[in-house]
C-alpha cells in the first residue's frame, strides 16, 4: 500500500505530528511517519536545489556562481525559469510505501482518521492533508 502527500503539504503533515502527544506504539508509529516525511521533504529540497543550479549563471569551470548571501546567481530569465519548475516540483506527490512500515502506519492511519481534537492553522490543514492521504491509499 501506498500514500501520497503533495510536496507542498509535507512540512504541514510533519507540523501535525509534531504537535500531538502520543504513548507507547502510536507514538512510534508517528515517530516513523515523521522520519518518513523529513525524508521526503530532504528529497525535494535536493530536487529544488539541483532545478536553481541547473539554472544559476556559471563561473569559467562549469559551476554555478554564488552571490556574497551565498545564494545562486541567476539572470531574470533563469529565475523565472526555475521559479515555474520549483512550482511543478511543489505540486506533485511524495509518495510513502507502506512496506515494511505497514503494522505502524496502520496504527497512525485509524488516530489519524478518528482525530476529534481543536486545531487551526498549518496544523489543521496538516490534519486535513494526512486524512485525505490515507482515505485516497493506494493497494500497489
Amino acid at each position: 500500500m501506498q500514500i501520497k502527500i503533495q510536496n507542498k503539504e509535507i512540512v504541514n503533515a510533519a507540523d501535525f505530528l509534531n504537535g500531538i502527544t502520543m504513548k507507547g506504539k502510536l507514538s512510534i508509529a508517528r515517530s516513523r511517519m515523521i522520519q518518513i516525511l523529513d525524508k521526503k521533504q530532504k528529497e525535494f529540497a535536493e530536487d529544488r536545489k539541483a532545478i536553481v543550479e541547473s539554472y544559476a549563471e556559471k563561473d569559467k569551470d562549469g559551476k554555478p556562481k554564488l552571490k556574497s548571501d551565498n545564494t545562486y546567481e541567476l539572470s531574470v530569465e533563469g529565475n523565472t525559469e526555475a521559479s515555474k519548475e520549483i512550482t511543478k516540483l511543489l505540486e506533485e506527490y511524495a509518495v510513502i510505501e507502506y512496506g515494511e512500515h505497514s503494522s505502524r502506519l496502520n496504527v497512525l492511519e485509524k488516530y489519524v482518521t478518528e482525530f476529534d481534537e481543536d486545531v487551526s492553522g498549518n496544523v489543521a490543514q496538516g490534519l486535513f492533508v494526512l486524512v485525505e492521504a490515507f482515505e485516497n491509499k493506494e493497494d500497489k
